[in-house]
């Protein structure tokens, strides 16, 4: 068996952890069935060996672009991964791949990381990061992961988080060389190993010790690990002026040993601890510990003296230990050691890991098995990449414009916004209104021809709209920047025109050319971001241009034949004199109606953040009815169960998220110092609306199904598109009459909850 140890750093700060994975390694060194690898981020090559730990260096999520396929490379290796941590970028890129990836057996190894204090010592905004976190990965992670505790405490906080998956408890053992030297003659020493962080309450430590005023010959030694600069700084300056205590850099091994073998009472009185190695090796020596009465001890309470964490409390304990005699210092030495040893002597830390990997062994298939498993695996993940691919394709080429929108609001360009909003809207609204749910129809109906037909109507008809549409914009809109609007207004056209194409080569099954257009798609959107960023908004035409004219050489195949034009006519029928045609007209109009009542009630900035926010609404509802419904519903494609939590979970932090945007405008509105521009009340809208878009994408997911039902029911259908499209044409006035802005705010929400209840009943 293969097992692979990973980490976040063999280092000083680490010390603990690293010396425990070394340990481990160490145990199967003359093992011919059990072969050990470790690698992490980054090793101290003064305290451990190099040759036992790969460096990857994987310290940041950027270098995982460049880097994670060697870590991939070391999964596909082993049989067995064992991660040691849980925070850092390799511990959770190793978590999160191992569970959705690979069907390796995964072994979480939290070292306390998850018990409440721990979580909580970071400051409160880490521990909100942390939670949300542990939440997304109590549903990514699948059954193949397994939990070691340390105590029943840690067990208990794991399952607060995991309590599908299993949790093994494996005690630590001492991964530590020990010496047998034990000196009788005690010195008053008081003595902390560890590192120096607010989480160990050091600052506590000192007034405790301080407090007990035990006098000059008493010492106070503080052997710490640098680990946050600031708190260091502060507890220098805190025992600046005392000449008994004494703040050392760390020590390990025998000179660490010896010290604790000739001092006088070990403290260690953290917020949290899994049985600290400290307690442990101090136990070795006899050597008693004053800790925090929340620490479980397990079998070791005759090793420590327990305490309260507070001044008080803590400087009495101090006293009192400060006050034996050296025979009963001595007598509680030989106590300590005879327990510590009785005790470990039970404990086979080979055995105890060799049980352990041995359960976590996935049965051997049969080749023939292995075979069809590999095959069954690669195709679904196959599909399920190509899905995407094809739908992130519609997706961009359906939505660029209103993605243009938001971008150009991030940028604060909130007037640019709301005029390119509007006119994108017309354009938008105008392409879908003649669309006709034909995109959907030839999907149904699995027929290219009318694909092809459809392309032909589309790039006629587009030039009819532009041209007569142009000069009502310089009319009607003369102070927008118009060559910025022209070159907008006629990519929207041709990717409207461009969809049909894409619709044959979805129907032919070529999914390469998806891919190609991926590529190419991403491209171009980072190369908008960069020139809008770098030049300003006006260079961006230019970007529009020459996509249009990529677009263009993929069009102009199905255009150069004049028998392609033989059956315009019926074509053009079939589009704007079906109820189809009246069903997207309906829908389609009503939401160009909505923009331009906002561009009429509202100043142009509020406008754009409206457009903005309900944009982002809008999406997966506009996505799956327009881009993902189709093809979804026809294959019958289902929500992975992990999808559907994770989703769910999504609802719950934007409606936390919702509650608090409400909270902040209340207090600067009640203050007279809110601004209708700020951040807060672009995520108020922004939530809301998302809180709504959950109702829309399964009114949409309705809607497709008894598209793919048949002519009948797709036909009665459109009957409910014409109700659904003219009654919430009348949401906007209505909410703005009754509570204007804040009211309006709602209108996308409004919207979903009604299409829910309306398409849940056709």
């Amino acid at each position: 068996m293969k097992i692979l140890h990973i980490t976040n750093e063999f280092s000083k700060k680490n010390y603990s952890i690293s010396s425990l994975i070394e340990y481990i390694s160490k145990l199967f060194d003359k093992s011919e069935s059990y072969k050990v690898k470790i690698v992490s981020s980054k090793i101290d090559e003064t305290l451990f060996e190099k040759s036992r730990v790969q460096n990857f260096k994987l310290n940041s999520w950027i270098d995982f672009i460049f880097r994670a396929n060697n870590l991939k490379k070391e999964f596909n290796k082993n049989d067995v991964i064992h991660v040691h941590g849980i925070w850092a970028p390799i511990q959770l890129f190793s978590i999160i791949y191992g569970s959705l990836f690979h069907e390796k057996k995964i072994v979480i190894h939290p070292h306390g990381m998850l018990l409440d204090e721990a979580l909580k010592s970071a400051g409160s905004l880490k521990y909100f990061f942390k939670l949300i976190t542990l939440y997304t990965l109590k549903y990514l992670i699948n059954y193949n992961i397994s939990f070691i505790s340390i105590t029943n405490q840690e067990t208990d906080a794991i399952k607060k988080f995991f309590i599908k998956n299993k949790i093994f408890k494996i005690p630590n053992p001492i991964p530590f060389n020990l010496s047998e030297q034990i000196n009788n003659q005690k010195k008053k020493q008081i003595i902390y190993f560890g590192r120096i962080h607010p989480h160990k309450n050091l600052e506590i430590l000192i007034n405790s010790f301080i407090k007990a005023n035990l006098g000059n010959e008493w010492t106070l030694k503080i052997y710490g690990i640098k680990d946050d600069e600031n708190y260091r700084q502060k507890i220098l300056n805190l025992a600046n002026n005392y000449k008994n205590i004494k703040i050392y850099d760390p020590v390990f091994g025998e000179e660490r040993q010896k010290i604790m073998s000739d001092s006088w009472v070990n403290i260690l009185i953290s917020k949290s601890e899994v049985l600290s190695l400290s307690i442990l090796e101090s136990s070795y020596y006899g050597l008693p510990t004053i800790t925090s009465e929340k620490i479980e001890l397990s079998e070791l309470n005759q090793t420590a003296i327990q305490t309260k964490l507070t001044k008080d409390e803590i400087s009495k304990k101090i006293k009192e230990i400060s006050n034996w005699s050296l025979d009963k210092r001595l007598k509680k030495n030989d106590q300590i050691i005879k327990n510590f040893r009785n005790l470990y002597s039970k404990y086979n830390s080979k055995e105890t890991y060799k049980n352990f990997y041995s359960s976590m062994q996935i049965p051997i298939l049969s080749k023939q098995n292995e075979q069809k498993l590999n095959i069954e695996k690669n195709f679904i993940d196959k599909i399920n990449l190509n899905f995407l691919i094809i739908s992130g394709v519609y997706t961009f080429n359906l939505m660029f414009a209103s993605l243009f929108v938001i971008i150009l609001v991030l940028f604060k360009k909130f007037s640019v916004a709301g005029e390119v909003g509007l006119a994108s809207s017309f354009w938008l609204s105008l392409t879908q209104i003649f669309s006709s749910n034909m995109r959907s129809i030839a999907i149904a109906e699995n027929d290219e021809k009318i694909a092809k037909d459809t392309l032909i109507y589309r790039f006629i008809f587009s030039g009819i709209l532009f041209f007569t549409a142009y000069f009502a914009f310089n009319h009607f809109l003369s102070s927008m920047k118009s060559s910025l609007l022209i070159s907008l207004s006629l990519l929207i056209l041709f990717q409207w025109i461009f969809e049909m194409k894409l619709v044959r080569f979805e129907i032919k099954n070529n999914t390469k050319f998806f891919y190609f257009i991926f590529f190419i798609n991403l491209m171009f959107l980072l190369t908008m971001i960069l020139i809008i960023n770098v030049y300003g908004i006006d260079w961006s035409q230019f970007v529009i241009y020459f996509y249009i004219g990529f677009l263009t050489i993929f069009i102009i195949s199905d255009l150069v034949s004049p028998k392609n034009f033989i059956s315009i006519i019926s074509t053009i029928k079939k589009n704007i004199t079906t109820i189809a045609f009246a069903s997207s007209l309906s829908i389609i109009s009503s939401s160009f109606i909505w923009r331009l009542l906002i561009f009429t009630f509202f100043e142009r900035s509020i406008a754009g953040i409206f457009y903005a926010c309900f944009s982002i609404g809008s999406f997966p509802g506009t996505l799956f009815n327009s881009v993902i419904g189709p093809t979804f519903v026809k294959k019958k494609i289902e929500l992975n169960k992990y999808l559907i939590d994770i989703s769910k979970l999504f609802f719950v932090l934007i409606a936390i998220l919702f509650i608090y945007s409400s909270y902040q405008i209340y207090v600067l509105y009640n203050s007279n110092s809110f601004n209708f521009l700020s951040s807060n009340f672009f995520m108020f809208v922004t939530t809301i609306s998302l809180m709504g878009s959950y109702f829309m994408s399964f009114a949409m997911f309705r809607r497709h199904k008894l598209i793919q039902e048949g002519i009948s029911e797709r036909e009665g259908l459109f009957l409910t598109d014409i109700v659904y499209g003219l009654s919430i044409t009348l949401f906007v006035p209505i909410l703005y009459f009754t509570g204007g802005i804040f009211a309006t705010s709602f209108a996308f929400f409004v919207a979903s909850a009604f299409a829910f209840m309306i398409y849940s009943r056709a």
